[in-house]
């Protein structure tokens, strides 16, 4: 057989495959864009001026000004919360008196008595081996009208826990307010790992069990486009958590989109996860743009969601979300 035919015959059969194999991991995602939910075009807003902020791994919106954001960084800084603007502008920083950071990862923020207040989730576990993790709530600091910053704020009440079957590295917590609960997801695993501890953990509880109530097997696995993006093998994996002021939906940022998951019939969080979830599509990956986003937030408002990245510069994005 003549070697040229047989090369191009070679060429055209690897072509068809590969185009078939990129076909069908797309396959696996077209349908989650028709949702209730419409989502908006995620735009840039500015970048984080507070050059503290270079490991952006928690992100909550305040609740006493809706303009104002809260972040906290990853391993290595101290126990300090910031606030910036919500376009990006540093506006002040806030020692959380008696804490350490371990390993933050997420916050949240939420009111409870007309009180607002911080969620800050010291979860982060990379190699699986810590035999505690703690929930650090605040109230959230008040700053003046002049914008003055109070030096520290004081601990409400933390909570130290185990997870029920081991330790697991979790970077997405969120309050569920009216359940009074707090939920945790897993990251490392294929299938991330829902898991519930009480807001208000029994007096004189040492160490709280985390339960898990379910697996999530929804959440898009990396496809082959995928596998060639910074953090391809990871790009699945959940690494922030968010729940409409109603309730009724929960927003999870993974390394490539979020998706969001809502309840319908007065369902509970781990049947709403057997349906497949709304699609939000974030920007590509690109030099300086949400190379590796761990921190997201949804307004007071419930109707923008905010995000941002690790690393310097940090991108502020946000996108509307509209609820039917």
């Amino acid at each position: 057989m003549n070697k040229t035919i047989f090369n191009f015959r070679n060429f055209f059969y690897c072509s068809l495959c590969f185009f078939c194999m990129f076909s069908l991991a797309f396959a696996g995602e077209s349908h989650l864009s028709s949702h209730k939910a419409v989502f908006g075009e995620a735009e840039f807003v500015g970048n984080i001026s507070n050059k503290k902020i270079d490991e952006a791994s928690g992100m909550a919106a305040s609740h006493r000004q809706n303009d104002r954001l809260w972040l906290n960084n990853d391993s290595g800084d101290n126990a300090v919360i910031y606030a910036v603007s919500n376009n990006g502008k540093g506006l002040g920083q806030v020692q959380v008196a008696g804490a350490k950071n371990i390993d933050w990862e997420d916050m949240a923020s939420f009111d409870w008595k007309e009180r607002p207040y911080l969620l800050i989730a010291d979860t982060g576990d990379n190699k699986g081996k810590r035999k505690k993790c703690t929930l650090y709530i605040i109230e959230e600091p008040v700053v003046t009208n002049h914008g003055i910053f109070p030096k520290n704020v004081d601990i409400q009440w933390q909570i130290n826990f185990q997870y029920e079957d081991g330790p697991r590295d979790c970077e997405a917590v969120t309050v569920d307010v009216a359940a009074k609960q707090c939920l945790l997801l897993s990251k490392r695993e294929e299938c991330p790992q829902l898991y519930t501890l009480p807001l208000f953990p029994t007096p004189g509880q040492r160490i709280v069990t985390a339960k898990k109530i379910a697996r999530i097997s929804t959440l898009p696995q990396p496809n082959i486009e995928d596998l060639i993006q910074p953090y391809g093998r990871n790009r699945s994996q959940p690494t922030a958590m968010d729940i409409t002021p109603d309730g009724q939906h929960l927003v999870i940022l993974t390394y490539k989109h979020a998706y969001l998951y809502s309840k319908e019939n007065h369902q509970t969080w781990n049947s709403c996860f057997d349906g497949d979830p709304g699609i939000i599509h974030l920007p590509l990956v690109g030099l300086g743009s949400l190379i590796q986003r761990e921190a997201m937030c949804l307004s007071l408002d419930g109707k923008w969601l905010y995000l941002t990245s690790e690393k310097l510069p940090a991108p502020l994005y946000r996108l509307e979300i509209r609820l039917n």
